[in-house]
């Protein structure tokens, strides 16, 4: 399943020279960055560095669309597929760090319309097991639907129809066990 990333306005931002970047820098960060599109024939890109809990820098460079000559954008999305796994599961580890949720958390109790086919295992999977891939859910669960033009929530809300494998006994690797996982640490900042 390819997964997006987009960045949002509750970003918080500084100026460069309050967390200690200078224009030189800064600068050098741009030429490395072209440099780089440059040498890999990268047509576009968004660059953020964030120092001391802030944005310090944030640049589009490039296109977006080559055909066409658009300017790449700040709020671009791009397609990232399985380089969210990595990035997501960094983000929820320092939610858990931060005591916002755990491992351990129940998905359902942060996300009440989460359903899989087992009640008992829709009451007991939790944002740990979603994220080793052991909570019975098939394969690739949920992919086919979204490669047909179902949305997320729409996806989502079909994995009540998939029949389980054996609860923490069994590792398939689910997209949108993921997802599920991800949306209920969402909810838990909320």
């Amino acid at each position: 399943a390819a997964a997006t990333l987009s960045l949002t306005a509750s970003v918080s931002t500084a100026r460069p020279e309050d967390v200690g970047m200078s224009s030189e820098r800064l600068q050098r960060i741009n030429q490395f960055v072209q440099r780089y599109m440059d040498a890999r024939e990268i047509t576009g890109a968004v660059t953020m560095v964030a120092r001391k809990g802030k944005v310090a820098h944030f640049e589009a460079q490039g296109l977006m669309d080559v055909e066409a000559k658009t300017p790449m954008r700040k709020d671009a999305i791009f397609r990232m597929a399985s380089m969210s796994k990595p990035v997501g599961s960094t983000v929820v580890a320092r939610q858990v760090d931060a005591g916002v949720i755990g491992w351990d958390t129940p998905v359902v109790s942060k996300l009440p319309g989460f359903a899989l086919a087992d009640p008992w295992v829709t009451e007991h999977v939790t944002v740990g097991d979603l994220y080793s891939h052991r909570s019975g859910l098939p394969d690739h669960a949920g992919d086919h639907l979204e490669d047909l033009g179902y949305n997320q929530q729409q996806v989502l809300d079909k994995l009540r129809l998939d029949p389980l494998n054996p609860f923490r006994i069994t590792y398939e690797y689910t997209n949108f066990g993921l997802t599920a996982a991800a949306e209920a640490v969402a909810a838990a900042l909320e």
